[in-house]
C-alpha cells in the first residue's frame, strides 16, 4: 500500500488537538517526575463508553436505615400530634353450646306466657214459671199476645201463658244496654215490680227504665219471671 492512500481505519484529530513539534526536534522523554499531558475531548464529541461497575455496597448503619421506614403523623393546628396505636387482634373465642343457652332449671324458673283468653260477652235469659229459658239477644217484648213497638224495630216478641190473665197482651220491654239489663213497663194494667235478693222492690213506672241485676225476679201480676245472666 502507498504512502498516498488513506487508512479508513484511522482518524485524524482536528486541528489544535496535538501539540505541534518543531522539525528537527526529536522527542525526548519527560521523565517521570512530568506528567502527561491529558487529551481533552473538543466540545460536542462526548465518551459513550459506559463502563459497568459491581453491585454497590451499603454500609450496615444504611441498612439499617433503610429497614426503618419513614411515618408521617398527621398534625392538627393548634394540637397534638396524632399517633396511631396499634390494637392487637385476638383470635375468635369459641362458645360451647352448653356455655351459650341457659341452664334448664333456670328456664323452669321463668314465667311462660299463655295463650290469651277472650271471655265471650254475657248471656242474659229470662226463666218462665212454666221452666222455658228464653234468650235476650237485644230487645225482648213479652206479654199473652205481645204486638210490635215502633220505637224499638227488629224486637223479639215472647208471648206467654198465663191462665190467671194478670200479664197485659203487650205487657213489658226488656233490653241490653252497654252489657246490663233493663225493663220498661209499656202501660201494663198489673204494673211491673223488680225484686232483687237483699233490696226494696223497685216499682217501675211506665216512660222509665230500671236495671234488673243477675238473679232477679220480675213480677208481671201474678205472672213471675226470673232473670239469669250466664
Amino acid at each position: 500500500m502507498s504512502g498516498d492512500e488513506e487508512n479508513p481505519l484511522l482518524i485524524t484529530p482536528p486541528p489544535g488537538l496535538l501539540r505541534a513539534v518543531s522539525p528537527g526536534l526529536a522527542a525526548t522523554d519527560t521523565g517521570p517526575d512530568e506528567p502527561e499531558e491529558l487529551i481533552t475531548l473538543p466540545p460536542g464529541i462526548a465518551d459513550s463508553a459506559t463502563h459497568r461497575v459491581a453491585t454497590p455496597r451499603i454500609s450496615a448503619s444504611r441498612a439499617a436505615a433503610a429497614d426503618d421506614e419513614i411515618v408521617f403523623f398527621p398534625v392538627i393546628p393548634g394540637g397534638s400530634v396524632l399517633v396511631p396505636v396499634l390494637v392487637p387482634v385476638t383470635a375468635p373465642v369459641a362458645i360451647r353450646a352448653e356455655e351459650a343457652l341457659p341452664a334448664v332449671d333456670e328456664l323452669a324458673d321463668e314465667t311462660r306466657l299463655s295463650a290469651p283468653r277472650y271471655s265471650s260477652p254475657p248471656v242474659w235469659r229470662l226463666v218462665l214459671p212454666t221452666g222455658q229459658s228464653v234468650p235476650i239477644a237485644t230487645v225482648v217484648i213479652i206479654g199473652r199476645d205481645p204486638i210490635a213497638n215502633a220505637a224499638w224495630p227488629g224486637a223479639t216478641l215472647v208471648p206467654a201463658l198465663d191462665p190467671a190473665k194478670s200479664l197485659s197482651k203487650t205487657h213489658a220491654l226488656l233490653e241490653i244496654d252497654a252489657g246490663s239489663l233493663w225493663v220498661h213497663d209499656l202501660a201494663s194494667t198489673n204494673g211491673v215490680f223488680v225484686a232483687a235478693h237483699g233490696v226494696d222492690v223497685v216499682k217501675v213506672e211506665p216512660g222509665t227504665r230500671v236495671v234488673v241485676p243477675d238473679g232477679a225476679e220480675l213480677e208481671f201480676g201474678e205472672f213471675i219471671v226470673t232473670v239469669l245472666r250466664t
